[in-house]
Parts: structure tokens; C-alpha cells; sequence
């Protein structure tokens, strides 16, 4: 915990703030530098390294903000075919 900002640098505070998410502005340097912050492995699968391009356009594509709400609607229309589903097969067998 910190406890004086007095004591703190500019470029702290500022770094600070763009982890916490409160700045939105953030410098490519930066970016590079917490591409992969907390993950321990060299390479994913055994093939890919942390520079591999594939790599970092998956984790890109990942990290985008439309990607949980692209999930979310393949999960919500995936639910409405299974009920769809279900409702008419419930329907089209009793009438046999």
C-alpha cells in the first residue's frame, strides 16, 4: 500500500492509473511491456513463443472488448436453438 502520493514520480502515478484502468490512454511501450504480465510460460503448445505474430494477434483478439460480448451472443443463440429445438420436437411428435 502506498502511503504518500507526494512521494511518488509523475510517470508513477500515471503508470499507476493506466493499470488500474482510470487513465485509457496508454503508450505502446508500455502495452509491450504488460503483453504478458503474470504468464510464466516460453511457449504456448509447445510451438508458439511470446513473439510468435499468431500469438499476439490471438491474445490481441482475446483481450478486445467485443470479443466477451461476441461470446456472449453465440451462448445466447446457441440457448434460443436448443429451446427451439427441444420445443419443436415436443410438438411435431405428439401430432404424429
Amino acid at each position: 500500500m502506498i502511503d504518500d502520493l507526494d512521494d511518488l514520480s509523475e510517470e508513477t502515478i500515471r503508470g499507476i492509473f493506466m493499470d488500474e484502468g482510470i487513465i485509457k490512454k496508454k503508450d505502446p511501450e508500455r502495452i509491450k511491456k504488460l503483453l504478458f504480465l503474470g504468464i510464466q510460460c516460453e511457449k504456448s503448445w509447445y510451438i508458439f513463443s511470446k513473439t510468435n505474430p499468431f500469438r499476439l494477434f490471438m491474445y490481441k483478439f482475446m483481450k478486445h472488448k467485443l470479443f466477451d460480448n461476441f461470446i456472449m451472443f453465440l451462448i445466447a443463440l446457441s440457448s434460443f436453438k436448443l429451446a427451439a429445438d427441444t420445443y419443436l420436437k415436443y410438438y411435431t411428435e405428439d401430432s404424429i
